[in-house]
């Protein structure tokens, strides 16, 4: 991916494939229709299918088997390219238009310090028999400016919790 990137879209996980499958499929598409790309922090080490990883540009896999969810986000924010990083989690669906959203509204808001907004919890829930309807801002998005992280200036990022 040459490009310049807009936005990064990092995901930790210490759960094997295809757990995350939900969720990314939601983000694939809308992460390619901005120019960005995915980061998926995986502590399970199987957390990804390496066919899929290996036949797309715009995700990316940072492996450290038995590392813990914050030491993964940690990880994977560092390989991050976009102008901004978004954080969710791997049971959360976004919506449909989430990484619009965010670029939107720094657009509008370009000296905002952060914005965010509620996600689906998408865990599954054995009292519902299935996704959790509930929406909860554990998955919500926040997009703090960064103005020196690891020598990057101006970037902004954002953290599910």
């Amino acid at each position: 991916m040459s490009e310049s990137i807009s936005l990064s879209v990092v995901l930790a996980t210490i759960e094997p494939w295809p757990d995350l499958a939900r969720c990314l499929a939601v983000l694939e598409p809308q992460v390619a229709a901005v120019g960005g790309e995915i980061i998926v922090g995986d502590g399970h080490g199987a957390a990804l299918d390496a066919a899929m990883v290996a036949a797309s540009d715009r995700l990316s896999w940072v492996r450290i088997p038995g590392a813990s969810v914050f030491e993964l986000r940690a990880r994977a924010v560092e390989a991050a390219r976009g102008e901004f990083i978004a954080l969710t989690e791997d049971h959360c669906i976004v919506g449909a238009d989430w990484c619009a959203q965010i670029l939107e509204a720094f657009r509008l808001n370009p000296d905002a310090m952060g914005v965010t907004g509620p996600v689906l919890n998408g865990s599954t829930c054995l009292s519902c028999g299935g996704l959790s309807r509930r929406r909860i801002s554990r998955c919500s998005s926040l997009h703090p400016r960064r103005t020196s992280a690891r020598g990057v200036p101006n970037t902004r990022w954002n953290t599910s919790n």
